[in-house]
């Protein structure tokens, strides 16, 4: 039986927009320097994450591939050997869409928690679980009651 929280959260999308465009950032990223998540967000560094979110404004002029290359710069991202295509399990994804399923899983845990967004963010790419659910292991439209769980705790 599923709680009202676990209904809330599956009927959610993520809102602001800041933060999926600062997430879909991170995405391209993740494909263009074959790096995983956890270590893309820790070479960006707190600052540079408040930068991105912040400024939104002046970042969302220019094109994707142009933010990621001057944030891949700042956070000294080295090219790695994390192949993401062949650790998807599904077809390829647009990394909007990606970044829109981290935003509600942010979204929901700074009001689950109340901790700050950029915490939040630290938290949730740094689960091991919610990155084998995003690689098409699992990146449905409806999260199940048991993945669920575990990507708010």
């Amino acid at each position: 039986m599923k709680n009202d929280k676990t209904v809330k959260l599956l009927k959610s999308e993520a809102s602001d927009e800041n933060l999926i465009y600062l997430c879909t950032v991170i995405e391209y990223i993740v494909r263009i320097r074959f790096e995983n998540r956890e270590n893309i967000v820790k070479a960006l560094g707190k600052e540079n994450l408040e930068n991105l979110y912040k400024g939104i404004e002046v970042w969302s002029c220019h094109t994707y591939q142009a933010t990621v290359s001057i944030f891949a710069e700042r956070g000294n991202i080295p090219y790695g050997t994390y192949d993401f295509i062949q650790r998807l399990r599904t077809n390829i994804v647009n990394p909007r869409v990606v970044g829109k399923k981290y935003a509600l899983m942010i979204e929901n845990l700074v009001e689950d928690e109340g901790i700050n967004i950029i915490d939040a963010i630290y938290k949730v790419y740094s689960d091991e679980i919610i990155e084998k659910l995003i690689e098409g292991r699992l990146i449905p439209d409806r999260l199940e009651d048991d993945n669920l769980d575990i990507c708010i705790k």
